[in-house]
């Protein structure tokens, strides 16, 4: 298992990797929009990408370690800017864009290659990160409603 870190983005579109008990900067990525919310964590001891997150830029990216960020071990552009934190559940990455135009998304990608499982409309647009239970995803949407889907398997 790695040892323990601090994930921080930047809205100026960086991960950073900090040792909690300095706080010095161990690995930094340059996503290429900005990021607004948390990375998903994961498990660190299982063998998919466990540390994924969303651009402004509508890309997604996901690693497995913090200790230095190489190359992502997949990305994927979604058409929209990512304005929340992904959500990772049962080896399923779930994130909303919200483009300028067009309509908002839902999205759910398999964690171990980033493959789109599902892409559905968003009416409103998100108000909040995905929530997944019991094998369903929840969503509550700026217009006050709040959508349930089916959650896709991996």
């Amino acid at each position: 298992m790695p040892n323990p870190q601090v994930l921080v983005c930047s809205q100026a579109g960086n991960l950073f990797s900090l040792d909690p008990s300095s706080g010095a900067i161990l690995a930094s990525f340059a996503a290429r929009g900005p990021i607004s919310g948390s990375p998903a964590i994961g498990d660190p001891n299982q063998s998919d990408p466990w540390v994924v997150l969303g651009d402004g830029g509508g890309n997604i990216y996901a690693f497995d370690t913090t200790e230095a960020f190489p190359p992502p071990i997949w990305q994927a552009a979604l058409g929209g800017p990512v304005d929340g934190p992904p959500v990772l559940a049962n080896g399923v990455v779930y994130v909303a864009t919200d483009p300028d135009e067009g309509d908002p998304h839902i999205f759910a990608l398999d964690q171990a290659s980033g493959r789109i499982l599902f892409d559905g409309l968003l009416p409103g647009g998100a108000a909040s990160e995905p929530i997944v239970a019991d094998g369903k995803l929840i969503v509550a949407t700026r217009n006050g409603d709040v959508v349930g889907y089916q959650a896709p398997d991996a």
